[in-house]
């Protein structure tokens, strides 16, 4: 597998001194920053392995089979708790889209087959960018038939393919914790978004108490798929900057022991 070798993917700044976090194997030394707290592995894999061999569609299957067998009793609770989602409804990107965009041109950043996207009413056009092959042929023709395109690259170089104020609304849901640029991702959502457009996030929240409570075992550690490790604080300075506002913020998914952050940022300016 072919490796990068990754700095502080907030401030930039290396950190050879501190020690690796227990929760990572050897082979993918996760540290804190000592300068902004950002949570990150050092090492990951290089983006052509994200296009084949470890595309999303492959990656995660391996992971739910590896949960099933190594933690059997836990996944097997979590699924029957995933029940309340009838009566604590969650938080899902397209509601959020048609709460705060106005319609026109939105944009999903690691789509997959566009399912998400795709739900949208016709007053949005939906446009999309996918790292992995097969999942960006299949999808592409739903994109197609409502008048937007689905793009098969990763995401920085597919953002700087499209047009400045070219979108209203934007979603990276479940995808900025595997990007190893965030940053310029984020200034390049900027870009491309008008004047007023938002971005509907969600990350893991390495912060959150389920966290603390399963240690390693905790549902949001994916390695080496997750290269960012966000908490509410260092994810809220990442979107600041780069030059988004945040309008609305929680680390709660209506429900107490939720694992992730929600965040709807905006360009203001």
């Amino acid at each position: 597998m072919k490796i990068l070798e990754r700095v502080c993917p907030l401030c930039a700044r290396t950190n050879p001194a501190a020690k690796s976090i227990s929760y990572a194997p050897p082979e993918w030394p996760m540290k804190t920053c000592a300068y902004c707290n950002m949570v990150y592995l050092e090492k990951a894999p290089k983006l052509e392995e994200m296009f084949e061999n470890r595309a999303w569609e492959k990656t995660s299957k391996a992971e739910e089979v590896r949960r099933e067998k190594e933690f059997s009793i836990l996944t097997k609770f979590s699924k029957l708790t995933r029940k309340r989602l009838h009566l604590f409804p969650r938080r899902n990107a397209t509601a959020m889209v048609m709460k705060y965009a106005v319609p026109g041109n939105i944009l999903d950043v690691g789509c997959g087959d566009g399912a998400t996207i795709l739900k949208l009413p016709n007053v949005y056009v939906p446009y999309g960018i996918e790292i992995s092959s097969a999942l960006s042929e299949l999808g592409r023709p739903g994109f197609l038939k409502r008048g937007g395109c689905l793009l098969n690259n990763d995401a920085l170089s597919g953002l700087q393919e499209l047009s400045k104020n070219m979108f209203s609304g934007m979603i990276m849901r479940a995808f900025l914790e595997h990007v190893t640029e965030p940053l310029p991702v984020l200034q390049e959502a900027y870009r491309t978004l008008s004047k007023g457009g938002i971005l509907v996030i969600k990350v893991p929240n390495y912060a959150s108490l389920n966290r603390w409570v399963f240690g390693h075992r905790w549902c949001g550690f994916r390695f080496p798929d997750h290269v960012n490790y966000f908490t509410p604080k260092t994810l809220e300075a990442m979107v600041i900057k780069s030059g988004l506002a945040i309008q609305k913020f929680t680390v709660l998914d209506k429900f107490p022991t939720s694992d992730n952050i929600w965040m709807v940022a905006i360009k203001d300016v």
